[in-house]
């Protein structure tokens, strides 16, 4: 542990150098080979025309095509088939937008009630039900949103969580995962509130900046899927040792 790089212990789970990890997730720092990740402004920090005019209620088509920079793997008759759901109005469009509306902009997942995190696990499953968008895109999308109130779930964020909530057989896993992101960011909110504050300081990030919430799911994305040399909570290398979420390529995912 690094005084100037301090642990951040969240619920008995132990993330060693997180102000590091953070500057190579979000390409301020080269990584150990000399790589520099996706930049903070391609993806993060871009804003679509709408959000550049105030609007963060409304879906376009530039919510879906900046998600390839998360390395989301789209196709052109998914972006035709969201495309069409826009220009027609459908009424995935239309219910997505409404519930858009209905959550705050500056709301944070710690203080989030039940009803809102319902109304968050509805986008997900609004638009996940999209011909060819699932859940890591539904996440892709939304994030940018409520950069604050939504993670970015997908197959491995999505599975440590719930194992780490120890999810009941047949309970949602996105309302699983949210709820147990919600308890974590709650455990730590001030150490994350700090963190971030430091991070966005350093690297002259505007508001919103690094949220806790994207804090915490870009570090916990780290422990799950970097090099078990990266100094990875031991609880986590145990699921990880275990197989439960190792890369099948031949079926192309995750198992």
């Amino acid at each position: 542990m690094s005084e100037k790089d301090p642990d951040l212990n969240i619920l008995g789970l132990k993330i060693a150098k997180p102000f590091k990890k953070l500057g190579i997730k979000f390409g301020f720092v080269k990584d150990k080979n000399g790589i520099i990740w996706m930049p903070w402004d391609a993806y993060d920090g871009y804003r679509t025309p709408a959000e550049r005019k105030g609007n963060f209620n409304q879906l376009e088509i530039e919510d879906l095509l900046i998600t390839v920079g998360m390395n989301s793997r789209i196709r052109a008759p998914v972006v035709e088939t969201f495309y069409n759901g826009i220009k027609n109005k459908e009424e995935w469009h239309r219910e997505a937008e409404n519930l858009l509306a209905a959550l705050d902009l500056n709301l944070h997942l710690a203080d989030a009630d039940d009803h809102n995190i319902e109304r968050v696990a509805k986008l997900f499953h609004i638009l996940k039900n999209v011909d060819g968008i699932g859940v890591a895109v539904a996440g892709k999308i939304l994030y940018r949103k409520r950069q604050r109130l939504v993670p970015m779930l997908d197959s491995i964020i999505q599975e440590l969580v719930c194992c780490l909530a120890i999810r009941k057989r047949g309970a949602d896993k996105i309302g699983c995962a949210l709820n147990k992101l919600k308890d974590m960011c709650g455990d730590r909110k001030e150490a994350l509130a700090s963190l971030c504050g430091k991070f966005n300081q350093r690297h002259g990030l505007p508001e919103p900046g690094l949220t806790p919430l994207r804090a915490l799911e870009s570090l916990l994305w780290w422990e799950a899927y970097q090099p078990l040399g990266e100094e990875v909570d031991e609880k986590i290398v145990a699921y990880r040792e275990a197989d439960r979420w190792s890369w099948d390529e031949k079926k192309r995912k995750w198992a």
